[in-house]
């Protein structure tokens, strides 16, 4: 078999602040910056909304013309799956308008629907907005160039289990640690990591990803060396090796392009309250792919909830011994159950250990089989514009707390 030619490297030209980029995989056909304007930095409701004249629908479910807009387009078919040109502009308003939905999105609903040629409120009689989603959802299954049903209809709910903790005691010993009681830990909360990464990568914030890092330089004047910038994940060297690794070591006989889901998880124990013990812990997960500046838009919604990790708790009159965190964490059970099996509460070095250990072992649970074979082997994306890519997900960073210090 022949090998590929190798790939030459692609500088974009300078902008008015000197700044250029390097793409070490070649010359790009779509990149985020090109749609990049002052409202990718800041969303607040009193800037003016710039929108970038080449802004892009490729996430969009209606990539079929717009019967109000294309007048070539006005068929009976041109607003299928929906049986009027009413229900398919007010579903359109629907999945096209922002995620959170403010007065620029209600004036897109009063002129571009409610005042457009051809809408009729006669048509809405006994409209359901969850019927005409159904709907939706089989025609694009059924259409080929929407994608298949495991590409589109990702499953990215919640399970509910329990978590197995081995409990140790002074004094007791077992034949290996699977011999030692368990008490099994409810109410952990979590996603699968497979299911949140298909799912960001098929909804609208997916047009603002990065999936090819590169070297960025500024360059002053002319005649002065330029200066390497570094100023999102995606323009490290780590991004940008990790990205050559997998592609060398990616399958001959596999003619998809590869790229990195670079993944960075978070967790903090947080107090919700500045009253009573209401808290969580919860786990959140980021696409390294993303600027940090579309990810500290609240309105985007880059953080991505991967689970709730069940609170446990200390006895009142351990109190004293515990952490300020480990405080009404573990309830009564734990205790009970301890009290129970080994004749003696669990002290606070004990609750301790149990702390780490649950950690440990919610993470043993999210990072199942799939998604380590998909971390060697990588998965298939169909984009919502219909290419098909191998996904290779990738951790970049683990930032926490450390409550079960």
């Amino acid at each position: 078999m022949t090998p590929p030619p190798p790939i030459s490297e692609f500088q974009t030209d300078s902008n008015s602040f000197g700044v250029y980029h390097i793409y070490k995989s070649g010359k790009l056909t779509y990149t985020p910056d090109e749609s990049f304007t002052i409202s990718s930095v800041a969303d607040s409701p009193n800037f003016v909304v710039h929108k970038p004249d080449n802004a892009s629908k490729w996430s969009s479910p209606f990539r079929i013309a717009n019967p109000f807009t294309d007048p070539a387009s006005s068929t009976s078919t041109s607003y299928l799956p929906f049986k009027n040109l009413s229900i398919f502009c007010l579903m359109q308003w629907f999945y096209d308008a922002s995620v959170t939905k403010s007065l620029q999105s209600l004036n897109s609903l009063v002129q571009g629907v409610l005042l457009a040629p051809g809408f009729s409120l006669e048509d809405l009689t006994g409209f359901d907005a969850a019927k005409e989603a159904k709907c939706l959802d089989a025609y694009q299954m059924a259409d080929p160039l929407l994608g298949s049903g495991t590409n589109r209809k990702i499953d990215d709910g919640w399970i509910e289990t329990t978590v197995p903790l081995s409990l140790p005691c002074d004094r007791v010993k077992h034949r290996s640690e699977e011999d030692a009681p368990i008490f099994n830990v409810p109410g952990l909360l979590y996603r699968k990591p497979l299911e949140v990464i298909k799912a960001t990568f098929q909804e609208p914030a997916a047009e603002q990803l990065h999936l090819f890092p590169f070297e960025e330089y500024w360059k002053p004047a002319p005649d002065s060396p330029p200066e390497r910038i570094h100023l999102e994940l995606y323009n490290l060297d780590a991004f940008i090796l990790e990205h050559e690794k997998i592609r060398s070591q990616s399958n001959p006989e596999c003619h998809l392009e590869m790229v990195i889901a670079a993944i960075m998880v978070w967790s903090d124990s947080t107090h919700l309250t500045n009253f009573g013990n209401a808290s969580l812990w919860p786990i959140y997960l980021y696409l390294g792919s993303l600027s940090k500046y579309f990810c500290a838009q609240p309105s985007s919604f880059a953080a991505h909830h991967l689970a709730y990790i069940p609170k446990v708790m200390c006895l009142p009159f351990i109190h004293h011994f515990c952490h300020p965190q480990l405080k009404f964490q573990l309830g009564d059970a734990i205790q009970d159950f301890y009290q129970e099996t080994f004749g003696q509460p669990a002290m606070a070095d004990i609750l301790m250990h149990l702390w780490r250990d649950l950690m440990h072992a919610v993470w043993r649970l999210i990072l199942d089989d799939e998604f380590l074979d998909a971390y060697v082997n990588g998965i298939i994306i169909t984009f919502p514009d219909g290419i098909q890519q191998r996904l290779s997900p990738c951790f970049f960073s683990y930032s926490a707390d450390y409550p079960e210090k």
